[in-house]
């Protein structure tokens, strides 16, 4: 059992060999025959503009990011980068409008990070901002700065923020929710 293979075990397998190489050889002339197609698929995005969605109203550093990248993305792509605001509800309105167009890669939604953790402030959103969208590029980082006026009595943090009596002009803005300015301040009033 253990010896040489017999003339008809070698012949059985050099033909089981050559099926599968032929097989093999099959399956690569199959795939080879559709590159031409998979190529000029490949190479046929984008073929109509692009529109670029930004949830929020026109002026806000999203509008003026997306305003500044829209040029150079449409050289780059071959084909115009159109910006739409679509501003509302915290960003709701545009992301949902992105979310349920085509997945065909011709609707993109302008965006800051924070947009994935709106889900757990809002819980009744008619999308998932993690499950139901895809990031695509880091286009901008920023850093806050907390300043006050140098008659303001408070130099830290520790020290209280309310404004002594002789200084009643000491004020802060607010940005409106689920913005990265706004999550900065909520966690310092703590």
């Amino acid at each position: 059992m253990g010896g040489q293979p017999t003339r008809a075990e070698h012949e059985k397998r050099a033909i089981v060999g050559r099926r599968r190489r032929m097989a093999c050889a099959g399956l690569v002339l199959a795939l080879l025959s559709t590159m031409p197609a998979v190529q000029s698929w490949a190479q046929a995005y984008p073929v109509k503009p692009i529109r670029l969605v930004v949830p929020f109203p026109p002026g806000g550093a999203n509008d003026i990011v997306a305003r500044v990248i829209s040029p150079r993305l449409g050289e780059a792509l071959g084909q115009s980068v159109v910006v739409e605001n679509r501003g509302g509800a915290a960003g709701t309105i545009g992301a949902d409008l992105v979310e349920k167009a085509a997945p065909d890669g011709y609707t993109l939604l302008m965006t800051p990070v924070p947009f994935v953790i709106t889900q757990s402030l809002y819980p009744k959103l008619p999308y998932d901002g993690q499950r139901d969208f895809v990031p695509v590029a880091l286009l901008t980082s920023s850093s806050f700065a907390l300043a006050v006026g140098e008659k303001y009595a408070a130099r830290s943090l520790q020290e209280p923020s309310v404004p002594r009596k002789q200084n009643r002009t000491a004020s802060r803005s607010r940005p409106r929710a689920a913005v990265a300015l706004h999550i900065s301040q909520a966690s310092c009033s703590r």
